[in-house]
Order: C-alpha cells, then structure tokens, then sequence
C-alpha cells in the first residue's frame, strides 16, 4: 500500500477528497502537498492530523486564522488572547498567561449568538486555546481541533460579516479558505510520518 493509501486510509478521508487523490496517480503525501489544484479545504485537512505539523505551526496558523477577523472582534478580550499567543510564539509570555487570556476570551465569545463576531471571537480562543494545550497535550491532537477551529470558524466570521448574500458569502468563504491554504504552503513543511 502507498504512503498515500496508507495516510487517507489512516485518517478517514472524505469519499471525495480520497478518490480525487487516488485519481491523480500520485502514491505520496508530498506529491499531493504540491499540487496546484488541491482543495484549500482539503489541504487544510491534511495539515491538520495528527503528525503533520509541529506544536508551534498549529499555533501559527491558527492565529494567522483568527487575525483575519481583528476588525470584526468586539470585545477586547478577543484581541488579548491573539496578542498574548503570539507573544508566547516569539517567547515573550508564559503558557500561564496563554491560559489565562484564552480562559478570558472564552468568557467574551457569547455561543448563543449566530453573528459573524461570535464566531471571530470562538476563532481567537480557539487560537490561544491551541498553543495553551502545549502544557496538556503530549501528541498536538487538541492542538490540532484547536487550529481547526480558528480556520473553520474564522471563515465563517469573515465571509459572514462582508457578504450577507448567500451567494457571495459562498464566493468570500471560498476566497479567505484559499487565503489560509495558501498560508500553509507558504509557511510549513509537513512532517508525513505513515505508519500502519
């Protein structure tokens, strides 16, 4: 079985995505990585299991996830938990501070609101939530769901707030989607460990 049977079987990939990149003749996880006409969404998916990347990319990208939607934070708390994770991923704060801003800026999203700012605000927790898991998560998993969540809910945030109509809130999801897949092959070098 190829490295990339191996990684999509692994990770329950999608009928979808998984027939796609079996279509392409390609039997490693890099050769998909590089290929121009992988899915934002898709690329996305496979940096995020478990492996991929390291602890400090995942904090990485989901900051730069949540600070897509700085203009739409309403509550400072919000702002706080992305300034104090990005001081934490150049070594200017301490993981106490990172739980205690993410602590803070989960008491600022509000759940029961539907608006685009409740899911920018979720989309900044779930930005420092992801690097203050160091502390708890030996293998990244949480890390993992927390990246995933910045990038799905911060999407959501951006696309919502600048495009009510449904058809362009589709056409602006599918433009910041490809602005975070574009960070990814910008920025990381995924690790592609397969093992059965």
């Amino acid at each position: 079985m190829t490295e990339l049977k191996k990684f999509l079987k692994k990770h329950n990939a999608c009928s979808g995505g998984k027939d796609w990149a079996l279509s392409t003749g390609a039997t490693t996880c890099a050769e998909i990585w590089s290929r121009d006409d992988l899915r934002p969404d898709w690329r996305v998916w496979m940096a995020m299991r478990d492996g991929v990347l390291d602890h400090k990319t995942l904090v990485q990208f989901a900051v730069f996830c949540a600070r897509q939607n700085w203009d739409l934070l309403k509550d400072d708390r919000s702002k706080n938990a992305i300034l104090i994770t990005e001081k934490w991923l150049k070594g200017e704060t301490t993981l106490e501070d990172v739980d205690a801003a993410s602590e803070a800026a989960f008491d600022a999203d509000d759940p029961f609101a539907a608006d685009y700012a409740a899911y920018a605000a979720y989309a900044a927790f779930a930005a420092c939530a992801s690097a203050a898991e160091a502390a708890f998560d030996a293998d990244d998993s949480f890390a993992a769901d927390y990246a995933t969540a910045a990038y799905v809910y911060g999407s959501d945030a951006v696309a919502a707030a600048r495009e009510p109509d449904t058809t362009a809130y589709a056409v602006a999801h599918a433009s910041i989607r490809s602005t975070h897949a574009q960070w990814l092959i910008e920025n990381v070098k995924p690790s592609w460990h397969v093992s059965q």
